[in-house]
């Protein structure tokens, strides 16, 4: 699984694992990101057409994911369909204004995404006043995000019985780990004898 795929997983999860927190909200929490219907683009599909077109690091995905959380944090808001979309195409479009040597405009990003260069601008500014601009993320944050996303993703694909909540309690009565470090799109992850 590449940065790209692994970034598409943990959006779908955090959207499934909000998605009946956010209906049991009082009123719909809205924010300038949320759509009035969700897209007929799943998310998978709608990180991988950013990621394609855009041409930006894998790099920007883990990046975007560390940005999409202080966003959500900042703003007492669950990452569901309604948002997830919006959300996803500004935090990458950062990420690679901040990381690559090459990028492209707002505009180009909105073609992309199917919103108007506008709306882009408008995000852009929304999302980085609610940072505070605080886009330098720490080795450690994104080596951590990184290892978060894969339990996460593995924790959801062990299905029902495991459920999406739960998390595995790392260094406690874990047996020896045979693991081996890979690059996959410019990122080194840890496999285990699975592949994952």
């Amino acid at each position: 699984m590449d940065c790209v795929e692994l970034c598409a997983a943990v959006l779908q999860w955090h959207c499934t694992a909000n998605t009946s927190a956010a209906s049991s909200l009082a009123g719909p929490q809205k924010t300038a990101f949320h759509s009035c219907r969700v897209p007929p683009i799943s998310v998978a599909d709608y990180v991988a057409r950013i990621s394609r077109y855009s041409k930006c690091s894998p790099e920007c995905c883990a990046i975007a994911l560390v940005y999409m959380d202080r966003f959500l944090v900042a703003t007492s808001t669950p990452l569901t369909l309604f948002n997830v979309h919006r959300m996803i195409l500004i935090a990458v479009m950062i990420a690679a204004k901040l990381r690559d040597d090459i990028y492209f405009s707002n505009g180009y990003y909105g073609s992309i995404g199917g919103i108007p260069r506008e709306e882009v601008n408008r995000l852009e500014v929304a999302f980085l006043a609610t940072l505070d601009w605080k886009l330098w993320v720490e080795p450690l944050d994104y080596w951590d995000y990184l290892e978060q996303s894969v339990l996460k993703v593995r924790c959801a694909s062990q299905g029902p019985s495991m459920g999406l909540s739960a998390r595995p309690q790392l260094g406690q009565n874990d047996p020896p780990r045979q693991a081996q470090r890979v690059m996959q799109g410019g990122i080194s992850m840890e496999l285990d004898d699975n592949g994952m």
